[in-house]
């Protein structure tokens, strides 16, 4: 499973990609999430980690849904 994880940047979204997430601990997944955020605001992301996402968890709620 690859879980897609929207991240706003500048310019507007980006979705880095989290490769075998079913594999991993919890923990193990937080740490990639914070990664991957951080490297796609400061536009660090090769095209490996925005690609073969099997779905994509963003969060709305910032605009009243």
């Amino acid at each position: 499973m690859n879980i897609g994880i929207a991240v706003a940047v500048d310019n507007g979204l980006i979705v880095p990609v989290i490769h075998d997430a079913d594999g991993k601990r919890l923990r193990s997944i937080a740490r990639e999430i914070s990664d991957l955020a951080t490297r796609a605001r400061s536009k660090k992301l090769n095209a490996d980690e925005i690609s073969g996402g099997t779905f994509t968890i963003t969060n709305p709620g910032g605009f009243g849904t």
